[in-house]
């Protein structure tokens, strides 16, 4: 055992720690209870600052979020950093997203679902191979299908029904829906649809209303998860 130093970014600034470093000769691991303990893990950026650098990551590119984070809050984060920080959210929550499918009574009596996909700009080597709408016949989008689900017990000025604040969650992934009988497996877009309803208590409401555009491929979906 023995002590190092550390300097970790945090809402208030850079700080430098020293912790007690502890060694495993057989197994060649390291250990830092300190770090742990203070919420870093493996990280040099504290928990507020991980929570700030996911969400300026999810509203533009991550040089944009570097650069938020030091005009709003004077904490330099690098682009890398932010990237790598967004990367390892994006993994937790997915995980979570999988495992966590608890279904609860909603206590509205509707309960609505949305379903749609559109495509978003790629770098060029998240598309290379695949055909697309270009003259060339290649593509510079990839399409991201997302579930909505909300409630609109509520009343606007005019008497018509609203969307209840704080009634609305999204699941969204670049996903499969595409099925067939000849496989007659479940897309995994279907499996995500079916989690997120199962958690909000759609198919425990009184009222179930299902919304889509003509694609067939969400009445397809549709049909899939409540027949």
């Amino acid at each position: 055992m023995d002590r190092r130093s550390k300097t970790f970014t945090t809402t208030l600034g850079d700080i430098t720690l020293e912790r007690a470093y502890y060694y495993c000769s057989s197994c060649g691991n390291g250990w830092r209870p300190r770090d742990q303990a203070l919420g870093f893990g493996d990280s040099s950026l504290s928990p507020g600052v991980t929570r700030m650098a996911g969400l300026v990551a999810s509203a533009g590119s991550f040089l944009d979020g570097s650069k938020l984070l030091s005009e709003l809050a004077g904490i330099f984060v690098g682009a890398k950093c932010v990237e790598r920080t967004a990367k390892k959210l994006g993994v937790s929550i997915a995980t979570d997203e999988i495992a966590c499918v608890e279904e609860k009574p909603n206590p509205s009596h509707t309960v609505y679902a949305g379903v749609d996909g559109t495509g978003i700009p790629m770098r060029p080597d998240e598309v290379a191979g695949r055909p697309g709408k270009q003259v060339d016949g290649s593509s510079k989008t990839r399409e991201v299908k997302q579930c909505v689900v909300w409630t609109a017990d509520s009343r606007d000025e005019d008497g018509n029904p609203a969307r209840d604040i704080g009634s609305v969650t999204y699941s969204a992934a670049i996903e499969s829906c595409a099925w067939s009988h000849a496989c007659g497996d479940t897309p995994p877009f279907a499996h995500r649809v079916e989690r997120e309803l199962t958690r909000r208590g759609f198919f425990l409401a009184q009222r179930q209303v299902f919304i889509g555009d003509g694609a067939p491929w969400i009445w397809n979906l549709a049909s899939m998860i409540a027949p």
